[in-house]
């Protein structure tokens, strides 16, 4: 970092001096960066962080950062039926977001759709904390199951919570 906080990457001898504009804050999904490296992915999700974006996406990939803190409206009922019926709103990195395209993935295109969260952080956070905040996700379930049963279709959607370690290198801090 320089004396202005801006986040520096060294390339070989040079040293790029990446974007102070609102672009890294403002880039929900980081797959549309233009220099994408591990330097302005870690600085785009820093900027969103400060800002209590705690999501972001990389592709199909949600990422989300413990804010430690309660968020507000972040998952409010209202927020967990914010896709439904509005497919631009499923490009947004939400959790919501992500089942909700799963379960519709099932529905419409009647294939099997599988959602695989990786949480990282000390024993029981997974059970205490993360899991009341996917429990929305449930309603989305029900209504896979209805319309499923109306339609006789066979198709599964899978949930799968797994606990990493900061052994695996998953680990990242921000201040």
């Amino acid at each position: 970092m320089d004396d202005g906080g801006v986040l520096l990457e060294k390339l070989g001898s040079d040293v790029e001096r990446l974007t102070n504009d609102k672009t890294l804050e403002e880039t929900e999904d980081m797959a549309a960066l233009e220099n994408l490296s591990e330097a302005t992915m870690l600085e785009c999700l820093r900027r969103r962080y400060r800002r209590d974006r705690i999501y972001s996406s990389l592709g199909g990939v949600v990422v989300a950062i413990n804010p430690f803190r309660k968020i507000e409206r972040l998952y409010d009922d209202g927020y967990a039926r914010f896709g439904a019926g509005d497919d631009a709103n499923l490009l947004k990195p939400h959790p919501y977001a992500l089942a909700e395209s799963a379960v519709r993935g099932v529905v419409r295109d009647r294939t099997s759709q599988s959602l695989l969260v990786i949480v990282e952080g000390r024993r029981g956070f997974a059970t205490n904390r993360f899991a009341p905040t996917i429990g929305p996700l449930g309603l989305l379930h029900k209504d896979y199951e209805r319309d499923a049963s109306r339609s006789g279709a066979a198709y599964e959607l899978t949930t799968t919570v797994w606990k990493s370690s900061s052994e695996f290198g998953l680990r990242r801090t921000f201040p």
